[in-house]
């Protein structure tokens, strides 16, 4: 009866310690926590009960192992009450003891079976739920580096939109940079055409006109007459002319009488004076016009002197080569007249009035290589020059007038 009861009593030792054991082997090995960067994104609320839940069951499970654990001397204080009595029983009451300790062991094992297939189910809710939350971990993690590679995207379509903007805007400046320069080059060219083309009208206008009266008429289109009370008027004239003119080429006449009144042009140019017009080989000048002045007589002397002496030079030189030359009768008269500027086409600067008719006849009535001048002139400049008194020598349509030589 005694190994019986010991091997029974065994029975109930290992079966009590058994569900702490079964508790022990089903309980899933935790994982180890694995510290998380401390920058990642908060866990969404919903993720946050979910683990909050979970740790609440871990905690619960754990204090039901660790009061199963605390009944186990309980129980064994009990099993060695129970075996106690079972000694002082008689067998009928052994027996029946024993029924009901079966009965009570069948009870507890269908109880602890139970026990570990809700335990076994509650570890299999909750390894599902950790998956879950790994799941909706890697979702979140995916979600964020979905979201980072569209940032980036974004980020990068926006610097190459930006690049090619800032591309196409340089080549937009260079063309137009490159289109103005070339712009400004033509109009600079074309400015400078025009400069230079006004430059060549206004040299041409003033080989023409005074420049006073060129002014005048490109402001308003028209120059008025002006009164002189005195002026000095030069006639020149090439003593037998036409004869030179029947021995010589068309050119060669040309060519010299070109020769002779460009040297005029420089010697009048010197003095100030002012070109009135050539008509065939007579050469016409004037002075203290359009500026008056009291010195117009004396530079008029003056550059009649020097016109003989060109005269003189040119001379010996054709005569060297045995060439025809040009011997020049110059006359002078002062005296008022009338300047300005007649008709629409062809402007020209003359002047009109006895002065100029009585010039005229006082270089007819004088000889070739010689200055003839009035009476008015010589009063103006017998002070500074040495003249040598003719008389009086009719003029046609005048009269007679009294006319001098210049000497020097």
């Amino acid at each position: 009866m005694r190994p019986f009861l010991l091997h029974f009593c065994l029975s109930l030792f290992v079966l009590g310690i058994v569900p702490t054991s079964i508790l022990a082997q089903s309980q899933p090995p935790q994982e180890p926590q694995v510290e998380r960067p401390r920058n990642r994104r908060p866990a969404p609320p919903r993720m946050k009960r979910m683990r909050d839940w979970a740790k609440a069951q871990r905690e619960k499970v754990i204090a039901a192992m660790d009061s199963m654990s605390a009944e186990k001397p309980m129980l064994r204080k009990e099993l060695d009450s129970t075996t106690k009595q079972i000694e002082k029983l008689s067998n009928e009451q052994a027996k029946a003891e024993l029924l009901l300790a079966r009965k009570q062991i069948l009870l507890d094992a269908l109880t602890m079976e139970r026990d570990s297939l809700d335990k076994a189910r509650f570890q299999d809710s909750l390894s599902l739920v950790m998956q879950g939350m790994k799941l909706q971990e890697n979702e979140l993690k995916l979600q964020e580096q979905q979201l980072l590679i569209e940032k980036r995207n974004g980020q990068a379509k926006f610097l190459l939109s930006v690049s090619i903007s800032g591309i196409l805007l340089l080549c937009l400046l260079a063309y137009l940079f490159f289109k103005s320069r070339r712009f400004n080059k033509q109009l600079n060219a074309q400015k400078q055409a025009i400069e230079a083309a006004q430059q060549q009208s206004e040299k041409l206008l003033l080989n023409i006109l005074p420049s006073s009266i060129a002014k005048e008429l490109k402001q308003k289109g028209k120059a008025a007459a002006q009164q002189y009370s005195t002026a000095s008027v030069l006639f020149s004239d090439f003593k037998g002319f036409s004869k030179i003119a029947s021995t010589l080429p068309p050119d060669q006449l040309v060519a010299d009488l070109d020769y002779c009144f460009k040297a005029f042009d420089r010697i009048i140019t010197k003095y100030q004076l002012e070109k009135i017009k050539t008509i065939g080989d007579a050469y016409m000048c004037a002075g203290g016009l359009p500026k008056t002045d009291a010195s117009h007589p004396y530079r008029m002397i003056q550059a009649a002197l020097e016109m003989q002496v060109f005269l003189a030079n040119w001379k010996e030189e054709r005569l060297a080569q045995q060439r025809p030359c040009f011997e020049a009768r110059i006359g002078i008269h002062t005296g008022p007249l009338v300047a300005g500027v007649v008709g629409e086409k062809k402007f020209a600067y003359d002047i009109w009035g006895d002065t100029v008719n009585i010039a005229a006849r006082i270089e007819s009535g004088g000889e070739a290589g010689r200055i003839n001048i009035s009476e008015a002139t010589y009063q103006l400049v017998h002070d500074q020059f040495q003249c040598t008194y003719r008389g009086k020598i009719p003029a046609k349509n005048i009269g007679e007038i009294d006319m001098y030589f210049v000497e020097s």
